[in-house]
């Protein structure tokens, strides 16, 4: 009976421990969001990536007060104007959309993207000072323009033209771009029909 007893004992300790593993997970997931850029008027620096009235969890919604993180993906899909990194900008994907007409200005900041990556569709993404663009993911890109100073990435990089109204698409890199992952091939995929203008230097 005292066996038993024990055995019930363990087994009661670990169904909590595993509910609360549980719960605990659930929290974590439930923290990672979208986070669309805004550009609120009613930030005190409406361009800065920085500020946190100048996000929003859906697109063109209202201001979500809150900055993106490493579990966020974010994604430029309404409007245009400049928006600038100072410091790092944390995230879990970056998108910039068919729909987006601005630039992302990364100046001397460290835009840093986890393993879901980059993906360019409009607008331009534009490192040309002391700025970098790291990613442990691929960076993908089908449209717009960009201009690299330092590129870092694990995954693949491919520039293929997209659909109607991509057929100009432009990619310089002027310092280097490192593949980085330790262990695994990476790929490197340039599309020959691409209309605009492709320079690379750098490439390690």
């Amino acid at each position: 009976m005292q066996a038993y007893l024990s055995r019930q004992s363990v087994c009661s300790r670990l169904s909590g421990l595993l509910f609360g593993l549980l719960l605990l997970f659930s929290a974590t997931v439930a923290e990672a969001a979208e986070r669309h850029w805004i550009g609120s008027d009613s930030a005190a620096d409406k361009t800065a990536w920085l500020t946190p009235a100048n996000w929003s969890a859906t697109k063109g919604g209202a201001s979500a007060n809150a900055v993106p993180t490493y579990e966020d993906k974010v994604t430029f899909d309404t409007g245009g104007g400049d928006v600038n990194v100072a410091g790092i900008a944390k995230m879990a994907s970056l998108t910039l959309a068919a729909t987006w007409t601005g630039s992302v200005n990364v100046g001397t900041g460290w835009l840093v993207v986890k393993g879901q990556g980059i993906s360019v569709q409009s607008g331009r993404l534009l490192s040309t000072s002391a700025g970098i663009v790291t990613t442990t993911g691929s960076y993908i890109q089908t449209g717009g323009v960009v201009t690299m100073k330092q590129l870092s990435l694990s995954g693949a990089l491919s520039i293929t033209r997209g659909g109607k109204g991509a057929d100009n698409l432009y990619f310089t890199s002027t310092g280097t771009i490192l593949f980085n992952h330790a262990t695994a091939d990476q790929t490197f995929t340039v599309q020959r029909t691409v209309t605009g203008t492709i320079a690379f230097s750098g490439i390690t």
